[in-house]
């Protein structure tokens, strides 16, 4: 489980009411919707609201997704607050980036469950008057409703009576805890069902009505304050652990590389297969291996499939083999020959690979073929060792990009075994990698 996966799994017990215990003492869910519905009607006298706000659809017993504890309440987001949009600037106008004193809240400023004050951007004062009214004030919670969908969060005090952009829309509310709202409509019940209602016609959107009709179990304010507690204890340990858990995937995915390397390593200079230092001799690479620079052919005689397969550079390079490059060319210069490693003297330098077949070989590769007392693998699996490579890099030239001329490869020094004590190494590197997997 990783760490989306464990904040998921909370929020889900915690809605499910799992996460804290009940309290028998609390003031029922239902009492509390009751105080909801009076101060709905108060304000409807008022005129604040209308009377289809005090309207809510019908819970069907087959929409229930899961068992709640007693006290608890199933309901829809109409019973508890009322939905309200924000408001686009006129067509042809734009936001401005002068401060006007008239913040206007974009979907992407609606981030980590707040707002980010990175980069503001304000209405244009001669247009505010068309839009002032279409605010969200730091009470509210926030729901995005096109672009990104199912973003949740509240508005920070310092901006609130900002306005809102019309690609979100707030939930209005007394008596419910700001926070656990959040947290609940942050949960997978409800984060799933906004994907279900969402239209995918056009561009994606999710109406007022879908939000009004979502689904979610209510708990005892009471307890409500207690799950909010209760996750805001464990989040900073959720953190924890997915830094944790980063690490580890770092080194998860770094670990077999740098074993391998390692392998190498005390392989080719240590002493894996009891031989005796004797019998080793240390010699140059020009000594045990023909060695060709790359040329590039002149002309444009590239891609003529009538041609010999033509490589420039570590572009197809696999992870031992060569792969076809695709490139021809039908006037070659210098080759690879079959059974040979190719390694890049170019940017990235020191790279290895084995042909099987014979390729044109341009300036940024160099061929390497062994001679009779040296073996095919104990040389590749030498160029690839970190020793080997470190010398390569260290002795690159250039400021553009670091190159290695035949010289420095030529004298490359290397310690040679007996051929037989070559190929037990090589058994024994491939049985360690064979290990890794």
């Amino acid at each position: 489980m990783n760490a989306q996966q464990l904040r998921n799994s909370i929020l889900q017990q915690a809605i499910q009411g799992k996460l804290v215990a009940q309290d028998p003492n609390d003031e029922p869910a239902s009492v509390l919707l009751q105080r909801i519905r009076k101060e709905k009607e108060r304000l409807v006298k008022e005129g604040k609201l209308k009377k289809k706000d005090l309207e809510s659809k019908p819970i069907e017993e087959g929409e229930i997704p899961f068992e709640i504890p007693e006290g608890w309440e199933w309901c829809r987001i109409s019973s508890i607050a009322s939905v309200l949009g924000g408001k686009r600037i006129p067509a042809g106008r734009k936001l401005s980036q002068e401060n006007t004193g008239h913040v206007y809240i974009r979907v992407s400023d609606m981030k980590e469950n707040t707002v980010s004050t990175d980069n503001l951007q304000y209405v244009p004062e001669d247009i505010y008057p068309s839009i002032s009214r279409y605010i969200i004030n730091k009470e509210d919670v926030y729901i995005t409703v096109a672009g990104t969908i199912g973003r949740i969060g509240k508005i920070p005090s310092e901006l609130d009576g900002v306005n809102l952009t019309e690609n979100a829309d707030r939930l209005v509310f007394s008596v419910i805890d700001q926070d656990w709202l959040i947290k609940c409509l942050q949960s997978n019940t409800v984060q799933t069902q906004i994907v279900d209602v969402t239209t995918k016609v056009g561009q994606p959107k999710l109406a007022i009505a879908r939000i009004q009709n979502l689904l979610i179990p209510l708990p005892p304010l009471a307890e409500q304050r207690r799950i909010v507690a209760k996750i805001e204890e464990l989040m900073p340990l959720v953190e924890r652990y997915g830094k944790a858990q980063q690490a580890l995937d770092q080194l998860n995915e770094s670990l077999p590389a740098r074993l391998r390397q390692s392998i190498l390593q005390e392989a080719i200079f240590g002493n894996h297969v009891g031989i005796q230092l004797s019998e080793i001799k240390d010699v140059k690479l020009k000594d045990i291996c023909e060695i060709v620079m790359g040329q590039s052919p002149e002309g444009n005689t590239y891609n003529n499939s009538n041609g010999i397969e033509f490589h420039q550079g570590k572009v197809a390079f696999g992870e031992m083999f060569l792969k076809p490059s695709g490139v021809f060319t039908t006037n070659p210069t210098k080759y690879a020959e079959p059974d040979s490693i190719v390694v890049s003297v170019r940017a990235p330098v020191g790279t290895a690979n084995i042909t099987k077949r014979k390729i044109c070989i341009g300036r940024g590769l160099a061929c390497i073929k062994p001679k009779q007392d040296a073996d095919l693998m104990y040389i590749y699996y030498l160029l690839e060792s970190p020793e080997v490579r470190e010398y390569l890099e260290d002795n690159s030239t250039g400021t553009t990009f670091k190159a290695i001329s035949g010289k420095v490869l030529q004298n490359l020094e290397i310690p040679l075994p007996p051929l037989s004590e070559q190929k037990r190494i090589v058994a024994k590197v491939e049985e360690l990698f064979g290990v890794l997997g």
